[in-house]
């Protein structure tokens, strides 16, 4: 008896252990930059330990903090428990992704991704009134969980006024670009107007001709330019991805760890969380 006891063991410290060095090796990656081998690394620990809970949810998390929200709702889906006090945990870690999620999406003030921000805020909100469905034995979990549903209502509602402006700016430089473009149309057809000597069109036409040629280098290299800004910009927002995956992944750390501990038959102290 006591052998197996002791082979019980070994194999739980093994399995703590391999699980440890795959969402280590996992950070290390993101902290590189490689958001794909970050991946392989939390699929490989989903695949080798099914009922982990922990690899589900660092999966979960990374793919969250690279915007794959659907995704990331289908593997923190599975996180799920016997004991109903259990399953409220799970819902408010689930809300608490999905509200940082949105609170990212709103980070970068130049480029706010609303539409993922409405989605991520809407999701925190569903799990924190599921989890109150629950009905939790805590009249502070109760409290809390209304109050982020409050909060995160007042969020969503304010959602639309943000949009308004981001869209009377891009607008505004349409209108901007639209207006250069007409002044500049009008400035060549007076140019062409203006000049009744054949001799002196002709030059005028040469000198169009060049100046459209010109333009189309110039067009060409603008082009060439912007779509250079925007790999950068892509590169940038893709490190900023990798960050905050890093930046979630060692938030949450010791919530992932106590998912895999087996529920506790008295009820868990929650002044800490709440």
């Amino acid at each position: 008896m006591k052998f197996i006891i002791y082979i019980i063991l070994i194999a739980a410290i093994s399995f703590a252990d391999e699980l440890k060095t795959l969402t280590d090796k996992g950070i290390s990656a993101l902290k590189k930059g490689d958001g794909e081998k970050a991946l392989e690394y939390f699929n490989e620990a989903v695949e080798k330990y099914p009922a982990s809970n922990e690899a589900k949810f660092n999966k979960g998390l990374l793919l969250a903090a690279t915007g794959d929200v659907k995704q990331s709702d289908e593997i923190l889906s599975q996180i799920k428990f016997d004991k109903n006090e259990k399953n409220i945990n799970a819902l408010n870690l689930r809300a608490k992704i999905a509200e940082t999620v949105g609170d990212f999406s709103m980070a970068n003030e130049q480029q706010p991704n609303i539409s993922q921000a409405k989605t991520a805020y809407q999701k925190a909100r569903s799990f924190y009134a599921e989890a109150l469905d629950l009905n939790p034995k805590n009249k502070k979990q109760k409290d809390y969980f209304q109050l982020r549903i409050e909060n995160l209502s007042k969020k969503i509602r304010e959602l639309p006024e943000n949009q308004d402006e981001q869209n009377e700016n891009e607008q505004n430089k349409d209108d901007k670009n639209d207006k250069k473009k007409d002044n500049k149309d009008e400035q060549n057809k007076d140019n062409k107007e203006n000049n009744d000597d054949k001799d002196e069109q002709n030059k005028d036409e040469q000198n169009e001709q060049q100046q459209n040629e010109q333009n189309k280098e110039d067009e060409n290299e603008e082009q060439k330019q912007n779509e250079q800004n925007e790999q950068e910009q892509q590169k940038e927002q893709n490190e900023e991805k990798m960050k905050d995956a890093v930046r979630l992944l060692e938030h949450y750390a010791d919530d992932a760890k106590e998912l895999n501990k087996p529920p506790l038959q008295k009820e868990i102290p929650t002044e800490k969380d709440w």
